[in-house]
């Protein structure tokens, strides 16, 4: 064999590794894609209260002559993780339609309680709670369910935390519920 074939084989044989290796990173890329949007995806929370949950929640409402319910409302919740909390209430105002508002008092800051101290939680390694809606329009004795959501971040101190809850018609208070996340 001549000198040129040999430099031309070794040649065709560094190529052909480096496709071999490019292929290799593709497809494991490909896989580590694939396999995070799998577990991403089940981690999405649902945005409307099922079926089911809302009328365990009427019938509360119903059976317990309370204007706001609220099936389980102490949840552990792990850093960097989610939950919600279903609530519903109901109109028992004499007018026709009535509109009402949601709010988490002081703005969704939540009292914080770490090692049997209550404390103000202003940071933001506290749990952050928000709404998926927050102004509903009900006719008299028609009820209304919504979801509460409670992200806990990666750097939230161990402990109790409260949140309120408040239904409000304009500036006067209708009816509120206390929730409260344990964070381990």
């Amino acid at each position: 064999m001549t000198r040129r074939s040999q430099n031309k084989r070794g040649m065709e044989l560094a190529v052909n590794t480096l496709v071999v290796i490019i292929l290799g990173i593709i497809i494991v890329g490909g896989g580590l894609t694939l396999v995070y949007k799998i577990f991403d995806a089940s981690k999405d929370l649902p945005n409307e209260v099922s079926q089911q949950t809302e009328q365990q929640l009427f019938n509360v409402l119903l059976s317990s002559n309370r204007r706001i319910a609220v099936l389980d409302n102490q949840q552990t919740i792990e850093r960097k993780d989610s939950a919600v909390f279903a609530i519903a209430f109901r109109n028992e105002l004499n007018a026709t339609t009535t509109t009402f508002t949601v709010d988490l008092g002081d703005g969704g800051a939540p009292t914080v309680k770490p090692s049997g101290m209550i404390s103000d939680c202003s940071t933001t390694n506290c749990p952050f709670a928000s709404t998926v809606e927050m102004t509903y329009s009900l006719q008299r004795y028609e009820s209304k369910a919504f979801l509460v959501l409670v992200e806990v971040p990666r750097g939230a101190e161990s402990g109790q935390y409260a949140f309120t809850v408040e239904v409000k018609k304009g500036d006067e208070l209708y009816d509120r519920v206390k929730l409260y996340v344990n964070v381990p």
